[in-house]
């Protein structure tokens, strides 16, 4: 072959880095003939063009990451499913019926985090994924630990068990005995779970596809789509349950005022007479009613958690529907005569 009916050498490094390898060295020795052909029939120029085309057209997931190679077990794949909408559902916690409990409001706190600090860890995700994509469809070929993911996992874990510990440790003193402890077996199970699959990674082979860049990549977005696009959605509902829920106390404040031509000083003069006990809201993000008498009138008032970027919504009732809230950054109306709602830092 002359000098000028040489391939581009561009085309050809091109090649060798898109072609998944398991198809190279056909497709290579494919394109290479054709273009010997090309030479002989039309001149080298446009033999070099058509192999410079042919070689952008290669540019498709199955040809760089031979897609059909890598077929996960469907219990895999339901795994998967699964933690993202655990990740969901821990999010939604305290916006649900129950008993108020610091320890949702945390695990809730928690899991919207990993919507913004986790984002941080789709670029390695995506880098993971794609040596996955690339890598050979051989079985026990030893491999470096960048291939098999271990350098990655460390990249990844690290950190995460760093920034749990720290908001393990900054938690302690809002927590019981009983959540400090569940907290902790969760987060032990947590490292023991995570330390198990790197140690596996460091002295891996090339085998079946790693569904762990997966994670990296789905969690943070599910986590950061459901903060962003749905948690206040469902604030709203348990804002009004727990709104709804308070109309028995005001109205035993107004028949008080009747009787007495005064509002209490305290919820626990309304218990026997008027209330058989103070009601709370049912939401377990949402404590106990706040009650405070202000001259000849009152305010009640309750705190719901909403998400870990606007710390905490107050929402509180006047007769006049308005109230000055020291260090709040927005305030909303309800649909609710009286009542209305602050963000606070």
């Amino acid at each position: 072959m002359k000098q000028n009916e040489q391939p581009p050498k561009w085309a050809i490094k091109m090649l060798r880095f898109i072609c998944h390898p398991d198809f190279l060295e056909e497709i290579e020795g494919d394109l290479l003939e054709k273009f010997e052909s090309d030479c002989r029939d039309e001149n080298p120029s446009v033999a070099k063009r058509k192999l410079g085309k042919e070689v952008f057209q290669l540019i498709r997931l199955n040809i760089v990451f031979n897609v059909g190679a890598y077929t996960p077990d469907i219990k895999k794949w339901v795994l998967l499913l699964a933690i993202a909408l655990l990740f969901i559902a821990i999010s939604f916690i305290p916006f649900l019926s129950g008993h108020y409990s610091k320890l949702a409001i945390g695990a809730s706190a928690l899991a919207q985090m990993a919507g913004f600090f986790g984002l941080a860890l789709i670029p390695v995700g995506l880098v993971w994924l794609i040596i996955e994509l690339r890598k050979s469809n051989y079985r026990n070929l030893k491999i470096n630990r960048w291939q098999n993911g271990y350098y990655l996992s460390l990249l990844a874990g690290i950190p995460v068990l760093c920034f749990l510990s720290l908001l393990l440790i900054l938690a302690f003193p809002e927590m019981n005995g009983i959540e400090w402890s569940i907290a902790c077996v969760v987060f032990a199970a947590m490292i023991v779970f995570l330390s198990i699959r790197i140690y596996r990674l460091k002295n891996g082979v090339l085998n079946n596809f790693n569904t762990a860049p997966l994670y990296l990549i789905l969690i943070p977005l599910v986590a950061f789509c459901t903060k962003n696009f749905l948690i206040e959605k469902v604030a709203d509902t348990s804002r009004s349950k727990a709104i709804v829920q308070s109309g028995q106390i005001i109205r035993a404040l107004d028949k008080y005022y009747l009787e007495n031509g005064a509002y209490p000083g305290s919820l626990d003069v309304l218990k026997g007479k008027y209330l058989l006990a103070v009601p709370c809201p049912g939401i377990i993000g949402i404590g106990p009613y706040e009650y405070e008498k202000t001259g000849e009138t009152y305010r009640l008032s309750f705190v719901q958690w909403l998400h870990w970027g606007a710390t905490k919504e107050i929402v509180i009732y006047t007769q006049s529907g308005h109230s000055f809230i020291k260090g709040h950054f927005a305030s909303f109306d309800t649909h609710y005569p009286g009542w209305r709602y602050y963000w606070n830092d």
